[in-house]
């Protein structure tokens, strides 16, 4: 039998897996008198996890029926519960969302460390970035774990921590905008995350609403999308000739109307916007011409 680690708020505090509530108490009474509380906010909060942390293994100790848990690592469970996610068909919204919560609410991952080790791995498989019928592993994760919550916690998990926490600052800063401008944004992720070429005149018009997105919610896009996605689209519009790239396209205000959505590459007007301008003037000076003309002939039999 595999020995169970000893959780880390217990190890933390220096202690064993046969320390009491007491013990715990006893342990954090002697840290916190160490700690300058208000010098030193971040190591006090620390201490405060972990006591927190030991208390709660501690109190569940005694009811925990989940025996798997006193047979296998803490890291065996959680793999056994994440290649059950993985066996899910990830692409339907409802059954992955259903999947992460019965998984998330399973008794073996009620165990501190366990559910430390699961989510570990799926912040890994996550910030590697997204994957072909990914789409929706994201928002449930985010869902079942409370992330949008508590996103700070997610930094405990190093480098791929950092990376999903500013993807759920990025998702939730996303949500905010209006409904009409999320909606066209959402379309255009869609066919990036797709991979099939568009059309140059749909290069043009997006190119500056893509890089937009990813100047405000960067890591978000990168892990809904996927950086392949993203380089590939950027290719695509720097293969573009010089005087077709985006230097003039619309801003990607909520007001932006998706003319760029299904439609061919448009013919260049017959005439410049100043031909245009002498032309409709001319035609308006001719049309008061005539009409003073008529004018006087009308008016000259009365004179």
């Amino acid at each position: 039998m595999t020995a169970i680690p000893i959780p880390p708020g217990l190890r933390f505090l220096e202690l064993g897996l046969d320390a009491s509530v007491q013990d715990i108490r006893r342990a954090y009474a002697r840290r916190v008198k160490t700690i300058d509380q208000e010098a030193d906010s971040e190591s006090f909060q620390q201490l405060r996890t972990a006591y927190e942390e030991a208390i709660a293994w501690c109190e569940r100790r005694e009811v925990d029926d989940a025996p798997t848990v006193a047979a296998l690592a803490a890291d065996e469970v959680a793999r056994q519960a994440f290649d059950t996610l993985l066996s899910t068909r990830l692409s339907d919204s409802a059954e992955v969302m259903a999947r992460m919560t019965d998984i998330s609410n399973e008794p073996a991952l009620q165990a501190i460390e366990v559910r430390q080790h699961f989510e570990r791995m799926l912040v890994r498989l996550l910030a590697a970035g997204w994957q072909p019928g990914h789409e929706n592993l994201f928002e449930a994760a985010v869902v079942a774990f409370a992330w949008d919550l508590d996103p700070d916690r997610l930094r405990y998990y190093g480098i791929p921590g950092a990376e999903i926490h500013a993807a759920v600052i990025g998702r939730d800063a996303f949500e905010s905008q209006v409904t009409n401008a999320r909606e066209l944004q959402v379309d255009l992720m869609d066919r990036i995350r797709a991979g099939r070429r568009p059309s140059d005149t749909d290069l043009v018009r997006t190119f500056r609403m893509l890089n937009w997105l990813m100047l405000n919610y960067g890591q978000w896009v990168v892990v809904t999308v996927g950086s392949k996605n993203i380089a590939q689209w950027d290719g695509w519009h720097d293969a573009l000739p010089r005087e077709r790239h985006a230097t003039d396209a619309p801003h990607p205000e909520p007001t932006y109307q998706p003319e760029w959505l299904g439609l061919p590459d448009k013919e260049p007007p017959m005439f410049s916007s100043r031909t245009q301008w002498i032309i409709r003037n001319a035609f308006f000076a001719s049309v008061l011409l005539m009409v003073a003309l008529g004018l006087w002939q009308c008016a000259k039999p009365l004179v």
